[in-house]
């Protein structure tokens, strides 16, 4: 939200060019200033009461990333087309068969069987 210029910012009207209704106005201004500095200062002590009741923190609490910096080369794979983070799954994925339970795999008991 922008601020509003403060009312003694206005350009000064010469005495001889202030007439009844400029001279109103001007109060005017210099009330309505007022009201809206007052409003501001109730808005912010309402939204500070609502966060108390929300029960929000008053800022996040961001902390810096703690990852450790990765300066070995030896992980770049020049013919890995896979992008950092990926985590593999795409159509090129080769995984090695995992060894099978003959206690709990079907076709290994009836190999062991024979």
């Amino acid at each position: 939200m922008a601020s509003l210029p403060d009312p003694a910012a206005l350009p000064d009207i010469p005495e001889h060019e202030r007439t009844p209704t400029v001279r109103q106005l001007l109060a005017f201004i210099e009330q309505q200033h007022a009201v809206i500095q007052q409003q501001k200062e109730e808005i912010d002590t309402l939204k500070a009461e609502l966060a108390r009741l929300k029960k929000l923190p008053k800022r996040p609490k961001i902390r810096p990333s703690t990852l450790p910096k990765d300066d070995d080369p030896s992980d770049d794979d020049p013919n890995d087309d896979s992008t950092p983070g990926s985590g593999g799954g795409g159509k090129g994925k080769t995984t090695k068969p995992r060894p099978s339970n003959p206690k709990t795999c079907r076709k290994a008991r009836v190999l062991l069987a024979l």
